[in-house]
Formats: structure tokens, C-alpha cells, sequence
């Protein structure tokens, strides 16, 4: 197996180290050697796509477990919700009985009102 020395190519380490027209090339051939890597170019998305893209990572549910909340949830709020509902008309509907046969029956005699 080779080792590093004999694979380590010290002009593409001078190429792309400084300002670009200040480079020491170790030879007169300029030719000779290959020319720096290039770095690739990282694109950064602008700052409204950016924004848009995190807001979206937390309000969307990411996996199975993430959606299987993010559905079931809203489902069972909606249910309680329409048990408080239930619940007042219920509530209400009783009220409403009791004071109807309040009302209907005329008062005994020897009792309160």
C-alpha cells in the first residue's frame, strides 16, 4: 500500500491557498502541473424562501408518528368540544323542562312558592 508520501500533492495545496494571482508554482512549467480544484459553490436560498422553508418544517408533520398526531389531534378537540356542546344544550334543555312544569302546575294548597 502507498503511503501518503507518495500520493500528496503539495502544488494543489500552494494553488489554492492566498489571493489568486499570487501563487508560487514549483516549477518553471507552469503546465506541468494541474490547476487548483475548484470549490464548489454553496447556494444560499434567499431570506424569504429561507423563512418560508422553516416555517413549513415546523408546522408540517415530518414521519409516521408526526402525522399520525398531527390528524388524530384536531379530531379529538373537535369531539370534546362537541361534548361541552352537547353537554349545555343538555344542561339547558333541563333547565328549560323544570321551569316548564314549574310554571304549569298551579301551587298546592299549604305549600310555598
Amino acid at each position: 500500500m502507498a503511503s501518503w508520501k507518495h500520493t500528496f500533492k503539495a502544488h494543489r495545496i500552494a494553488a489554492n491557498a492566498g489571493n489568486l494571482g499570487e501563487h508560487f508554482i514549483y516549477h518553471k512549467e507552469a503546465q506541468s502541473f494541474p490547476t487548483a480544484l475548484e470549490r464548489p459553490a454553496t447556494v444560499r436560498p434567499s431570506a424569504m424562501k429561507a423563512r418560508w422553508m422553516k416555517l413549513k418544517r415546523k408546522i408540517v408533520p415530518s414521519g409516521s408518528v408526526g402525522s399520525a398526531f398531527g390528524f388524530s389531534l384536531p379530531v379529538i378537540g373537535c369531539g370534546i368540544l362537541g361534548m361541552f356542546v352537547w353537554q349545555s344544550f343538555s344542561e339547558s334543555n333541563r333547565a328549560m323542562q323544570f321551569a316548564v312544569e314549574r310554571t304549569s302546575d298551579p301551587p298546592r294548597k299549604g305549600t310555598a312558592v
